[in-house]
């Protein structure tokens, strides 16, 4: 069976938080304690749940088959809601896997149950929908909240910033986004250049190593003047 663990985080500015690394454990337990073995792990950076799967760069992937591995994958994700956190682009994706031969798996539930798969069982269906419909409600409550906080701190100080940028004001941190992008400019891979990072000791502000997918951002937010990758001497890899 060709498994893959889907994982999925909205903002960018999650892609260096520990949404994947607890994403990937959930997944990681249920796959062992149902005899699934993982062959791959995908993950999508700074796209919304309410975004449709075909327009999601990772997901598309998979519905078009396009992956390694025999036969129609498996998709297993933490919670549905890293499926979609839209009811209605849920039950659209889920019709599209169904429609595909594609099973998915839910981490959260008791046991290795296709929730893409309607199966006749009516209440299955209208449990699912309930979640998902839960799932968005939670969402809307969220973002909310953030605005009415946002407005309140814009009231009191006439002013309300969202989250810095890496290295924008942390001395740490701008000396970690030299490093990448003195890497980068000479050619050096995002897979690289975390293999340098590691071994100099870097670490992200919660004391871990630096991740792929954090560092391929990074790269691709920050250009040379003429947008192009800069060229200049090989940087000194400390191993």
């Amino acid at each position: 069976m060709n498994v893959i663990s889907y994982l999925r985080v909205s903002g960018q500015g999650q892609v260096e938080g520990d949404g994947f690394d607890r994403q990937a454990e959930a997944i990681d337990k249920f796959c062992t304690a149902n005899g699934l073995c993982i062959t791959e792990i995908l993950q999508e950076e700074g796209v919304s749940g309410t975004i449709d799967g075909l327009d999601r760069p990772v997901l598309s992937k998979i519905l078009t088959n396009d992956c390694p591995g025999q036969g129609n994958p498996t998709i297993v994700v933490e919670r549905l809601d890293r499926l979609a956190r839209d009811l209605m682009v849920q039950e659209l994706i889920l019709k599209e896997c169904r429609e595909r031969g594609i099973k998915v798996f839910s981490a959260d539930q008791a046991g290795a149950v296709d929730v893409a798969s309607n199966d006749g069982d009516p209440t299955r269906v209208l449990i699912r929908q309930i979640m998902g419909a839960l799932s968005q409600w939670e969402k809307s409550v969220i973002v909310k909240k953030l605005k009415a906080a946002r407005q309140r701190k814009k009231d009191l100080t006439g002013a309300c910033e969202g989250r810095k940028r890496f290295g924008s004001t942390n001395l740490e941190q701008k000396k970690i986004l030299l490093r990448i992008l003195e890497m980068r400019d000479v050619g050096f891979q995002a897979q690289q250049i975390k293999m340098a990072l590691d071994a100099e000791g870097f670490l992200t502000s919660k004391g871990r190593p630096m991740a792929r997918s954090f560092i391929g951002m990074i790269c691709r937010r920050h250009r040379g003047p003429s947008g192009e990758k800069l060229k200049g001497r090989e940087p000194t890899m400390n191993f």
